[in-house]
């Protein structure tokens, strides 16, 4: 199949179409061409599992992939190879559009009960924390492409904490890749390939409350396109977030009380290899809260950290004296509502987010939550976390 003549179809198409080649498909994973009619982008995107571990690929997994790489960006998607009928409905939602289309629509094969769970693994603090609450939950990870030999093989640069943990990883060149990504479409994606094969029913990710604005409207009870997907079935596996109930200082006080060894060698990692960035000052203060000691960084950058959702709990658990060493200016108001607040909220979990899990799921989390030993929220909390919100913007 010719994807340039497909391709010059896709201009007769609508102004925003999509088009996916034939995909090439192997024993561990499958590359795909794809192209628009926008900005004329043509790509190849790359997804293999570990030669350990491979994995079984149909058509209707390649369309969820590229579907979940691009999500709501086209207003039609065209696959140039056969898809199932109830993978293109499937594939409506994800980019919210019903201008979705096969070369050849079949019929599905009727799809066996699905009963396993399993974990979307990053290697990093929150899906770390996850591994660490909950060991049953077999951990897929996504390794992403850095550069290419020239023979065409990955080079892959292995988190030692995915090592240690065991996780399953698959490759990807998908941040090279140049169409647009989002969550749903990262880590995600490593679960999904093993649906078949593993009996997949449900995927839990550690994307936290305070990602990203999509999760902000989570909390603020505002309706979010991407979580909205993202929370429901894709390909018959329930993608979950348990972690929204908490803050990114709740997640790493919690790793670091459940097992301060993995806590300590994660920051040791990614301070040694500190670049002059916001996330390095943040990250800094907020260890410093949780550990109580002060660690020892080449450098900090001339970065301001006021505008985060944090800001309120470092003021107060650092100190103004400390904090204005290495911020020029810390605003009165927001000294006033670091010390007129508790601010225990940020510690805690909200239980609300227990509401968007499958109540068998809910219920096995919430046990780990108390097995943790990780607080819920108070009516207290939901007042000052309204109050924080409220205030911050016109601090700000």
């Amino acid at each position: 199949m010719n994807v340039n003549n497909e391709y010059r179809k896709t201009r007769s198409l609508k102004k925003t179409s999509l088009i996916a080649s034939n995909p090439d498909i192997n024993d561990y994973g499958f590359s795909i061409q794809i192209a628009d009619n926008i900005e004329g982008i043509k790509s190849n995107f790359e997804f293999f599992a570990t030669s350990a571990f491979p994995v079984i690929i149909n058509n209707d997994m390649i369309a969820i992939t590229v579907s979940a790489l691009v999500l709501e960006k086209y207003n039609s998607i065209y696959f140039a190879f056969d898809v199932g009928k109830n993978t293109l409905e499937q594939i409506k939602s994800i980019v919210n559009t019903n201008d979705v289309h096969a070369e050849h629509a079949r019929e599905d094969n009727e799809r066996q009960p699905r009963s396993n769970w399993v974990l979307n693994f990053s290697g990093g603090t929150d899906s770390t924390l996850l591994r660490i609450m909950c060991p049953e939950l077999v951990p897929y990870s996504i390794e992403f492409e850095t550069e290419k030999k020239e023979e065409g093989n990955f080079l892959r640069v292995d988190s030692t904490i995915s090592k240690k943990l065991g996780a399953n990883s698959v490759i990807t060149n998908a941040r090279e890749c140049l169409f647009p990504h989002y969550p749903i479409g990262y880590y995600n994606l490593g679960s999904l390939l093993f649906a078949d094969k593993n009996n997949i029913s449900l995927a839990a990710d550690g994307r936290l409350m305070t990602d990203s604005i999509e999760t902000i409207y989570y909390m603020l009870g505002l309706s979010s396109a991407v979580l909205d997907c993202s929370m429901s079935k894709v390909y018959d596996v329930q993608v979950v977030y348990p972690l929204i109930g908490m803050t990114w200082i709740g997640s790493n006080k919690l790793l670091y009380n459940l097992n301060s060894k993995i806590y300590n060698e994660m920051k040791d990692e990614y301070f040694s290899n500190v670049t002059p960035s916001f996330q390095t000052k943040y990250n800094f203060f907020i260890d410093e809260v949780i550990t109580g000691k002060t660690r020892k960084i080449p450098y900090l950058p001339d970065i301001d950290i006021l505008g985060t959702y944090e800001a309120p709990y470092i003021v107060k658990k650092i100190g103004v004296k400390k904090l204005s060493k290495h911020i020029k200016s810390i605003p009165e108001p927001m000294i006033k509502l670091a010390n007129s607040l508790s601010l225990d909220f940020y510690e805690k979990y909200d239980p609300k987010a227990l509401e968007h899990l499958p109540p068998d799921f809910s219920e096995y989390f919430q046990n780990k939550l108390k097995s943790a030993g990780m607080q819920l929220y108070t009516k207290q909390d939901y007042a000052e976390r309204e109050q924080v919100f409220k205030e911050l913007g016109t601090i700000v």
